[in-house]
C-alpha cells in the first residue's frame, strides 16, 4: 500500500508521521485465517513507534473487532481499543493511556482496509523536571481508501 495524500492543514513532518503510522498500521492488521461468523471476533496488538524529533514515541494499541456484516464483497467491523504510550525527552517524560471505540471496512476482493474510524479519550501525565501536569485528549480519525 502507498499512501498519495493526506488531506489538512498539516505540516510536511506531520503529514510524514500520519503517512508512516497509517502505512505502518495497514500493513500490521492480520486477520483470521478462518472465515468469521457475523458476531465473532479477534483481538490483536499493534505496537507502534511514531518519530517525535530525536526520541520515538512508543505506542501500544491492544484493539478488539467484531464482525457486523458482509455486503457487497466488505467486510465491516465494529472495534474497540485501548492504548499506552511512553515518551521521553530531555528532562520530561509523558505516559498515556487511553480507550476508544470505532469501525473498520475491509475490501475482501482487494484484501486491504477501505475505511476506518477512531475515537480515542486520552489521559495523559507530563513530568518536566519538578512540575506534574495531568491532561486530557479526544481524538478522532478518519481514514478512507480509494484505489484509482
Amino acid at each position: 500500500m502507498q499512501i498519495d495524500t493526506i488531506v489538512g492543514d498539516l505540516s510536511p513532518d506531520l503529514r510524514k508521521v500520519i503517512q508512516n503510522m497509517i502505512t505502518s498500521v495497514q500493513n500490521n492488521i492480520v486477520f483470521p485465517a478462518k472465515p468469521l461468523k457475523i458476531g465473532e471476533k479477534f483481538s490483536q496488538e499493534l505496537p507502534l513507534t511514531m518519530p517525535m524529533g530525536q526520541t520515538p514515541m512508543k505506542i501500544i494499541a491492544k484493539i478488539d473487532y467484531t464482525l457486523k456484516e458482509i455486503r457487497a464483497q466488505k467486510a465491516f467491523f465494529s472495534l474497540t481499543q485501548t492504548l499506552s504510550l511512553d515518551f521521553a525527552i530531555k528532562q520530561s517524560n509523558i505516559n498515556a493511556t487511553g480507550a476508544g471505540t470505532g469501525f473498520l471496512v475491509y475490501d475482501l476482493k482487494n484484501k486491504f482496509i477501505t475505511e476506518s474510524e477512531h475515537d480515542i479519550n486520552m489521559d495523559m501525565n507530563l513530568a518536566m523536571g519538578e512540575m506534574d501536569m495531568t491532561a486530557k485528549a479526544v481524538t478522532k480519525t478518519s481514514l478512507k481508501v480509494s484505489i484509482e
